[in-house]
């Protein structure tokens, strides 16, 4: 009976892994279609939205219509701002279906989708099923994460391959696995690839604020003996392989401008705060950021903080679920502080810490559930109902909404968000449901998210961009011989036009642009009138907002020899 029965039970605990197995992958591929049906209907529904939509839009248009997958261009002179891997991404999107603004903004998608999976993947790795469902789903519905995944930009692919080299060095080195770090290693080559060192400076910050956070006491040799566990010739030889061979060939094609502009300028001098246009902004600046665009998290997050504690307490503790929480809390750390201790700051730096964040937040919920801790999620749920009703006429305001649909929409979104959330509070308050509520709640705040993310695309669009189009189309179907703009390097110029749009700067710019005979048009904004009328022949086509649309002509190049006979003049006063 004992030989039988011992089959008997490992058949059935067998059946239970299956069954659970298939429950995990289920919620998997749940949570991939979800994140794809918020993504990917909405990704055209603007066009592109200056500057930083069209960057690597026309960039990757010009390096497939160039053949030259080596050097980046943008508006046919040479980009030096970031390396190849998303113009090639990009590129690929329009090899395969054409170029156009949904093309452009695939790739950005596609790589919020599969970090939405890795995130799910990794937490139910250490942790239930319940969190890793949550964790998946908050990262979904964070603003800034469905934002980005929504333009063309190098963030979400750093942030997808950044969290990859994260998790699986973390793998690798809690279960002694070769295979996960050198899954690592490549990993981070392809972040490499997307935008440099930041990549592994995020990675193995993570790992040491980790290492020094896990000792009940400081032991800097001992958290250096851990990190000498990452320590991989092969794995060296795999991130090499997969950017040495770029950085060597645009350094060659360059005779190394290339390198020198980027990782002296754009990188050293720009984290140094020593070039201008730096985005500088007060170290706080990124705590209204995230706040705001993890909301209505970021409510909930304000009253689990005794949960918080409690972690940190057993931070030590030799457990599978404490050590990710204190990991997730180690990533956010040194994303925060890292970016915060640099002048130039921008929204999108904080995105690799958000699958983390998502992680620590559903962490949260699921420990309130579960310990029956209904006033924490009670008191998170009013106050981000009360947030969501005063938002209203804020957001009103700051879209500048000036008609009747406008105010509807915004209304009804918000104040579905304010249903949502006070029917969650009043399940909690009763007692009832809790868990079902709970799993309501992260499901209608990622489909909230899904709607009104693209509704501000688009009144964005229509704000910020709209005029500028329509006088951009007028441009182009006159067919001129040049198209230029005063003081101005909008990339969706170049995108439409496929052709260079010179950026006018001086009175010798200007006099350059009209030397050659044909029709010539200026783009420009209504506080450059003045220059503008400086064309001996100039005349007004169309306006509209504050940008203007004008014919020039200089056909006796006065511009141009008045500034010789200035520079002339100049160089004899130096030459006395």
């Amino acid at each position: 009976m004992l030989e039988l029965s011992v089959p008997s039970k490992t058949k059935s605990a067998s059946r239970h892994s299956a069954r659970s197995k298939i429950n995990d992958q289920t919620l998997a591929l749940m949570l991939l279609v979800i994140a794809l049906l918020s993504l990917l209907p909405t990704l055209g529904i603007t066009r592109i939205i200056d500057p930083s939509d069209g960057f690597y839009a026309e960039s990757a248009r010009e390096l497939l219509e160039s053949q030259n997958f080596i050097v980046p261009t943008l508006n046919y002179a040479p980009y030096n701002d970031k390396p190849i891997l998303t113009h090639w991404l990009i590129a690929a999107a329009y090899a395969l279906l054409g170029v156009s603004e949904y093309a452009s903004r695939l790739p950005s998608a596609l790589c919020a989708s599969a970090l939405c999976l890795a995130t799910f993947a990794f937490a139910r790795r250490y942790t239930n099923s319940r969190t890793a469902w949550f964790a998946g789903l908050i990262l979904v519905s964070s603003y800034l994460f469905s934002i980005l995944a929504r333009v063309s930009l190098t963030d979400m692919p750093l942030a997808l391959f950044v969290n990859l080299s994260l998790f699986s060095f973390f793998v690798g080195w809690k279960e002694q696995s070769k295979k996960f770090k050198l899954f690592g290693w490549a990993a981070l080559g392809l972040a490499l690839l997307t935008k440099g060192p930041i990549a592994f400076l995020i990675t193995f910050g993570s790992f040491l604020i980790f290492f020094l956070a896990s000792e009940k006491r400081f032991q800097p040799t001992e958290t250096l003996k851990k990190l000498r566990t990452f320590k991989s010739i092969p794995g060296f030889l795999i991130a090499a392989a997969i950017t040495v061979p770029w950085y060597v060939a645009v350094g060659i094609a360059t005779h190394g401008a290339w390198l020198k502009d980027f990782f002296i300028v754009q990188n050293f001098q720009r984290a140094a705060g020593m070039i201008a246009n730096n985005h500088a902004q007060p170290f706080w600046f990124y705590i209204p950021i995230i706040a705001i665009t993890t909301f209505p998290w970021s409510a909930f997050a304000a009253f689990m903080i005794p949960i918080f504690k409690r972690w940190w307490a057993k931070r030590t503790v030799q457990s599978k679920r404490y050590q990710l929480l204190l990991f997730c809390a180690s990533i956010c750390l040194t994303v925060f502080c890292g970016f915060s201790v640099l002048k130039g700051k921008l929204p999108t730096y904080m995105l690799p810490l958000y699958p983390a964040a998502a992680m620590l937040v559903a962490a949260a919920f699921d420990t309130a559930v579960r310990v029956k801790k209904p006033k924490l999620l009670l008191s998170g749920g009013l106050l981000a109902m009360i947030v969501s009703l005063v938002a209203i006429p804020k957001l009103f305001d700051a879209l500048h909404a000036d008609t009747v649909a406008k105010t509807n929409s915004i209304y009804l979104i918000f104040g579905a968000y304010a249903t949502v959330l006070g029917l969650f509070a009043f399940s909690i308050w009763r007692q009832k449901f809790v868990k079902e509520a709970t799993h309501s709640l992260v499901l209608s705040c990622a489909a909230l998210s899904a709607v009104l993310v693209p509704f501000l695309f688009v009144q964005f669009y229509e704000y910020h961009q709209r005029d500028y189009a329509t006088l951009l189309d007028m441009a182009i179907s006159r067919k001129p011989e040049s198209i230029s703009e005063i003081w101005c390097s909008n990339p969706s110029a170049s995108f439409y036009a496929k052709k260079r749009v010179a950026n006018i700067q001086s009175f010798y710019d200007y006099g350059a642009v009209m030397a050659f005979p044909g029709e010539h048009l200026v783009l420009y904004q209504e506080s450059f009138e003045k220059f503008v009328s400086k064309a001996p022949i100039h005349k007004l086509l169309a306006k509209r907002g504050e940008w203007r649309l004008e014919s020039v002509a200089d056909p006796t190049q006065s511009l141009l020899n008045e500034h010789f006979c200035m520079q002339s003049n100049a160089n004899k006063c130096q030459s006395k």
